[in-house]
């Protein structure tokens, strides 16, 4: 048997246990526990089979250990000829299952919402709310004798509107968000298609597959269940959406296992053996396994918020407390010396005053700030083509410090293209390549040549180009060229584009009728021609086509390898056909060694002039003349190394896994700058990677050494389809926050573990479903962008943060010295002046401060570890600074501010100042709380924050006629204008002590990244069990090669280190040495001195 390798650390053998509610769950028999009846059916060889598919292309030995396909079918009890017996077909599905998942059950909006009203800070606010409420409309106010009831309901009630407000708000989002991500991932139930049963084909619902079919194989096909090839022609499989890699695959019987989510690309006459349906296959195990079965994993956020909740909590029922036991005190002694103030019913008084300190102490527009900030950046981001599924995605995103990409579809095209290549022994590159509608410049290149290589392409071809008018979804859209999806493949798509923008003009590209190469087609078509279709035995596929002049060329196109040794002549600069010399010949290959270095599969295309004027029946066995090489590859798309190297600067390592094989990786992954030799960075196969995790995982030691290696390993190749899981897993392990991109169905897992899941609008279906965010583009750079409001989420919310405990600091401390000042008897602040400060100019706070677009600016910065606090040592400094300034006003202005406008001490008009001063002081607060680190400017991006302008015109307004027209209801008078110009010459000094606050150094916290098994949520945790008892099971196994793969690991970290010091010294010094030189010989203003300089001050400038 087969050592077992770590991807069945999470790919069960086992059927899921998961089921919908009222669905039980059947465990397996156990070994040696099968019926007569079930082993009639082939049930004994379920699980093996299961642990086939499971391992993918590594389970060659155990296929082949059950008696391939034929020994296979013999236990199954099914006939590869005819097919099941039909008789057979209802206990099959008993037993085998049905080929369909288990629909998960939408969530109500009831139940959204009582999900909302699990929140800690709902929670405090709705207690606060409930007690102000009872006692409101109980007990009379402190001093009074009587209930107020007109306004002893307003407080209580206005939180419970808050808080009603705020369920509501972001239930009534989550459910249309449902909603939208059910639209987009809607599934056409019915899909034909044809087996083999009892002799007879017959077309059925791919959900009434069962084991033991001969399914039929039929291009354009998603392979609906696991099975193994028993027979046809020319069956090429693209696997790129669970391996990863772009190659098509040829089925046969030496490579016959077949996977779920795959796409016939080619097949004739062709069929498959079903082994595993539903829940058992491949993709079936993936989507159940990436739906999970624990509740949501709280956010870094969230985390930080419940903290700051419980730290408020605790901080208000202290002061309260304290207040209650000092008033009380003081009390006592009155009773004691027989004052005859001195009452018991002050003591009802004072527990009142304590209430309303817990009260103003809790932040009720905390909870309103997130939903506005989450609900807009919601909106925000869906106009920058990130779909949000999952709300939570939103903030975590301002956290991520690894991003783990997958390569084909997601930084790549998922579409070859001819990238560069040589015409006549000419060399070429396409800067923008792929199927767009620009020409590509061939200068200097001759007429003749492009004439033979645009011929030659467009005929040996069968792939076909068509108008569509209608999108994925069935829209009607403007007409646009698409290929046709089951005719020819990737590589003929890639050079007849070529073709097309080689022979492009300005009309060609607004043209809905032909194409270039179909016109060329069309032309050989009318003076004759004839097709050596492609086999795999010649690896090369030609035509004879007659020209003008009634001569015959033959045109050859195919594999490099197999082209080259047929020519005895090229054609060269000039554009003559010379003889090929061994000089012209190692020339010729040192080219495709080239193009094949740089990760390009390698297309090389000759002719022949013929003799006669008749079309042959067998393909001519003249020499050839080499024409030209072409480099093929999935090209990067066009924005992924800018946005890489933005997310790099951001402080976030931008990680690559593929399928590929570990060269083409690394090619590909040096092109968008995400593998760096000189920086240290390591590439290393899935394989690799497994063992080393297995080598190092339980030993403290070891793992160790293992972190170094993990941290700079930004290149995955041949990596399994759980092999990026793995990588998250570690990753997460270290307090890592990790966002996954994928599109396939190899990528589920890792999406569905990683903290945010990106899935491109194209991925497959179980990819989608895994995911947190939908790339409605396909484009990396959404991702960037994802990245850019996440911290712009985060940073709005920490904004209004700032202002709310600043306001919250000063209404709890003028609240209690005030109270402590007066024995007791009165507030500084009445009631309904305190739901002005703390209700309604929290909400506005929230839309002016939690509504800010982000700014780029942001990606200069590094990420906030997650352990960080929400509120930071900066943030503090600023609060700080501005309450004890805010506090200390109020209070003069209290003990003394009616002297020095000569009014009664504690008259309304007095107490109409004190409250004008602290709504002004919170008003000019919000200025400095825009900016959150060391920016000095407050004013800086206004054009950002349009709605904050609006909410401090309003504020401003609504107080002014408050102050003049609202009287008893508010407990105020109006003012003169010297006392509104003292009250805002007062507070407007809150501004420039901000900016000073700002230039008092503070170091922030650091943490340092260590394991930690015990703050990762609950499945990582799970699936870090399931890896310790696989490390154990497979102990004695790997006991020979104990530290192996730990030891090849550092090898390759020391090579790296190498490589890294001699980019930072010797190379720097010798192109130091080189500008030096070009100095001496007066060459400065050379290209060569300006390429010279360029590269010094890349190689000298501070890696990231």
């Amino acid at each position: 048997m087969a050592p077992l390798n770590a991807t069945d650390i999470v790919v069960n053998t086992e059927p899921p246990q998961r089921r919908m509610a009222g669905a039980a769950a059947v465990p397996p028999p156990a070994p040696g526990t099968f019926t007569p009846a079930e082993r009639a059916i082939g049930g004994d060889i379920q699980m093996p089979l299961e642990k086939i598919f499971a391992r993918a292309n590594e389970a060659t030995p155990m296929y082949e250990k059950l008696g391939k396909v034929e020994g296979i079918a013999n236990t199954l009890h099914t006939s590869l000829k005819n097919g099941v017996d039909g008789n057979t077909v209802e206990a099959r599905r008993a037993f085998f299952g049905k080929n369909a998942l288990p629909e998960e059950p939408p969530l109500t909006f009831w139940e959204m919402y009582k999900a909302s009203w699990e929140d800690s800070m709902i929670r405090l606010l709705t207690v606060a709310a409930i007690v102000s409420l009872i006692l409101g409309l109980t007990v009379p106010d402190p001093g009074e004798t009587e209930v107020n009831y007109k306004t002893g309901w307003i407080e209580g009630f206005a939180i419970i509107c808050s808080v009603i407000i705020v369920t509501t708000v972001s239930s009534v989002n989550d459910y249309n968000k449902e909603k939208r991500f059910h639209k987009l991932t809607e599934e056409n139930s019915a899909q034909p298609v044809r087996v083999r049963r009892g002799g007879k084909d017959v077309t059925i619902d791919v959900t009434e597959i069962v084991v033991g079919d001969i399914v039929n194989l039929s291009p354009g096909l998603v392979v609906p269940v696991d099975g193994f090839y028993v027979t046809g022609m020319s069956v090429v499989i693209d696997e790129s959406s669970v391996t990863g890699e772009n190659d098509p695959k040829k089925k046969n019987a030496n490579a016959p296992i077949i996977l779920t989510g795959t796409v016939v690309n080619t097949a004739e006459d062709a069929y498959m053996l079903a082994c595993a349906v539903g829940e058992r296959s491949f993709g079936g195990k993936l989507l159940m396994e990436s739906r999970g079965a624990g509740a949501p994993r709280p956010t870094p956020l969230q985390e930080r918020l419940d903290e700051l909740a419980d730290l408020i909590g605790r901080i208000g029922l202290g002061a309260a407390m304290l207040l209650f036991a000092l008033l009380s005190l003081m009390e006592g002694f009155r009773m004691l010396q027989h004052d005859s103030g001195a009452s018991c019913r002050h003591f009802l008084d004072y527990f009142l005053l304590c209430v309303a300190i817990i009260v103003v102490a809790v932040p009720e527009g905390l909870p309103l700030a997130v939903t506005i900030a989450l609900a807009y950046s919601q909106n925000k981001m869906h106009d920058d083509n990130n779909q949000v599924r999952r709300l939570r995605a939103c903030e975590t995103m301002g956290n991520a410090t690894q991003i783990c990409s997958d390569k084909t579809g997601t930084l790549t095209q998922n579409l070859m293209s001819v990238v560069q290549g040589y015409v006549g022994m000419q060399h070429f590159s396409v800067k923008r390549p792929g199927d767009l509608p620009e020409p590509v410049p061939l200068s200097g290149m001759r007429a003749t040549s492009l004439r033979q290589l645009s011929e030659g392409i467009a005929i040996n071809s069968s792939s076909e180009k068509v108008v569509s008018t209608t999108d994925k979804e069935g829209h009607t859209v403007a007409p646009y060229w698409q290929w046709v999806a089951d005719k020819g493949n990737k590589t003929d798509n890639a050079l007849l584009d070529f073709v097309d923008r080689v022979a492009m003009t300005e009309a060609d590209a607004r043209d809905m009728g032909s194409r270039p190469h179909q016109r060329i087609r069309e032309a050989c078509r009318q003076r004759g021609f004839t097709i050596f279709p492609f086999t795999s035995d010649r690896k090369r596929m030609s035509a004879v086509v007659r020209q003008e002049d009634g001569t015959l060329v033959h045109h050859v196109k195919g594999g490099s390898d197999r082209i080259l040794p047929l020519c005895d002549r090229y054609v060269n600069e000039a554009g003559d056909e010379v003889p090929m010399t061994d000089e012209a010949r190692a020339r010729i290959a040192q080219q495709v060694k080239k193009l094949a270095d740089m990760a390009n599969r390698t297309i090389g295309v000759a002719y022949a002039v013929l003799g006669g004027t008749e079309l042959p029946e067998d393909e001519p066995t003249e020499s050839l003349v080499w024409l030209s090489l072409l480099g093929i590859q999935d090209p990067l798309r066009p924005e992924v190394a800018d946005a890489v190297m933005k997310c790099q600067a951001a402080g976030v390592t931008v990680r690559m896994c593929t399928g590929d094989n570990i060269d083409t990786a690394v090619a590909i992954s040096r092109q968008c700058g995400i593998f760096n030799r000189s920086r240290g960075d390591l590439a290393m196969t899935g394989q690799d990677f497994r063992n080393l995790v297995y080598d190092a995982y339980g030993d403290d030691e070891r793992m160790a050494k293992f972190w170094p290696v993990l941290d700079h390993m930004t290149v995955m190749a041949r990596s399994q389809p759980l092999d990026k899981q793995l990588l998250v897993l570690m990753l997460m392990t270290r307090g890592e926050v990790v966002a996954v991109t994928g599109d396939g169905t190899n990528d589920a897992p890792a999406l569905r573990l990683a903290n945010v899941g990106f899935v491109m609008r194209s991925g497959t279906d179980i990819a989608v479903k895994s995911a947190d965010i939908v790339l409605l583009d396909d484009n990396f750079r959404s991702v960037q962008r994802a990245v850019v409001w996440g911290r712009c989420v985060n940073d709005n919310i920490r904004k209004f943060l700032q202002l709310q405990l600043t306001v919250n600091y000063v209404s709890v401390a003028l609240t209690f010295i005030g109270s402590l000042m007066a024995g007791g008897h009165s507030s500084p602040l009445t009631t309904v002046q305190l739901l002005w400060v703390n209700l309604i100019m929290d909400t506005l706070a929230a839309l002016a401060l939690a509504t800010e677009e982000p700014s780029e600016e942001c990606l200069k910065r590094q990420p906030i570890h997650r352990k960080a606090p929400l509120v930071s040592r900066r943030m503090h400094m600023t609060i700080t600074l501005i309450a004890v300034y805010h506090l200390a006003l109020a209070l003069v202005l209290q003990a003394f501010g009616y002297r020095w406008f000569g009014l009664e001490r504690y008259s309304r008009e007095h107490s109409t100042i004190v409250f004008n001063v602290f709504v002004f002081g919170a008003l000019f607060q919000m200025f400095n709380c825009r900016k959150l680190y060391d920016e000095v400017d407050f004013f800086e991006g206004f054009e950002r924050s349009k709605l904050f302008v609006v909410v401090i015109c309003f504020c401003v307004l609504f107080q002014i006629i408050a102050v003049q027209t609202f009287g008893d209801f508010m407990d105020v008078c109006r003012l003169r204008f010297s006392e509104w110009t003292v009250s805002i010459m007062l507070t407007f000094a809150t501004i420039p002590l901000g900016m000073v606050s700002r230039l008092i150094p503070v170091e922030e916290a650091h943490f340092e990244r260590e394991f930690d098994a015990e703050n990762i949520d609950e499945d990582a945790r799970q699936f870090l069990v399931k890896l310790a008892k696989d490390v154990e099971r497979t102990a004695d196994e790997r006991a020979g090669r104990s530290g192996e793969a730990l030891s090849k690991a550092k090898r390759a970290r020391v090579l790296s280190l190498w490589y890294r010091a001699y980019a930072e010294h010797v190379g720097t010094l010798r192109v130091v040495n080189a500008f030096r030189r070009a100095h001496f010989d007066r060459d400065m203003t050379s290209e060569l001195s300006r390429n010279v300089y360029r590269q010094m001050v890349e190689l000298t400038s501070p890696k990231p």
